[in-house]
């Protein structure tokens, strides 16, 4: 089975320390790096006749993804398959189908751990953009049209289940190694209002962040909310591989813990 490791770059920096830092990325059969893109999905889309691996990796630029992990992806890639041969997308952390948090990172920007370990896939309507895993043969493409870099997770699953396909959280534990943000952009808000448009037969929509729901007071109140709510922000750290190496050797048992996602 082959890889191929895809991302969306506005910070060379944070790449070269963080995601090109992970060590399976020297056994991707491809690296494709994008710059200058208006939106996540153009920018994904523009690599899907070029890449060359079985699985299409897409991962923030601030994301590590510790020793092992594709070995770890291929095992329950198998286990995937045998619940369901159509399956389409997978992630690390999303919604399942009851609406529950599953799977689990950890999230520099939140500061704590985010879910808890999984004993095997769980079917999920919603998935996080820190890590999504496409089959390249299903046949799946991002929304050129969906502004910005945030909710084309939700906006993916959603279309692949307009397919017939299946999404699943798995259990491959990785660092998110973000700066933390005190309120959601408006850049966040115009997609969840695009999402809101295009997908008002299936509202409401629970995503990681916000659930989406119908109507304009909706949307207002949601940002009324995130203004007068501001959150305490992590900070990104300098040695990912470190913290990593800390966290499964050092504090093993916070990684059996649940911790809320939000």
């Amino acid at each position: 089975m082959t890889w191929s490791l895809i991302a969306a770059v506005n910070n060379e920096s944070v790449l070269r320390h963080n995601l090109l830092q992970s060590p399976d990325a020297s056994c991707a059969r491809d690296v494709i790096l994008r710059r200058g893109f208006a939106n996540a999905g153009a920018a994904y889309n523009s690599v899907l006749a070029e890449a060359r691996g079985d699985l299409l990796v897409f991962a923030h630029q601030d994301v590590y993804l510790p020793a092992g992990w594709i070995r770890s992806l291929e095992g329950w890639v198998t286990k995937v398959a045998a619940k369901d041969p159509r399956w389409a997308v997978l992630g690390v952390i999303g919604i399942d189908v009851h609406g529950e948090a599953q799977g689990r990172v950890y999230s520099t920007g939140l500061g704590r751990l985010a879910g808890k370990p999984l004993k095997s896939p769980v079917r999920v309507n919603s998935i996080d953009e820190m890590v999504i895993i496409v089959r390249r043969d299903c046949g799946l493409d991002f929304d050129p049209n969906l502004p910005g870099f945030h909710l084309y997770g939700t906006d993916i699953c959603l279309k692949a289940s307009e397919r017939g396909l299946s999404c699943f959280v798995i259990d491959n534990f990785c660092l998110h190694n973000s700066n933390g943000i005190r309120r959601l952009p408006f850049a966040f808000w115009r997609s969840c209002a695009y999402l809101q448009a295009k997908w008002r037969t299936r509202l409401p929509l629970r995503t990681l962040c916000v659930t989406i729901r119908r109507g304009l007071p909706w949307l207002a109140l949601s940002i009324v909310r995130e203004c007068i709510n501001p959150r305490i922000p992590g900070t990104r750290v300098s040695d990912p591989a470190r913290l990593v190496q800390k966290l499964t050797v050092d504090a093993e048992p916070l990684l059996t813990q649940r911790s809320a996602y939000v």
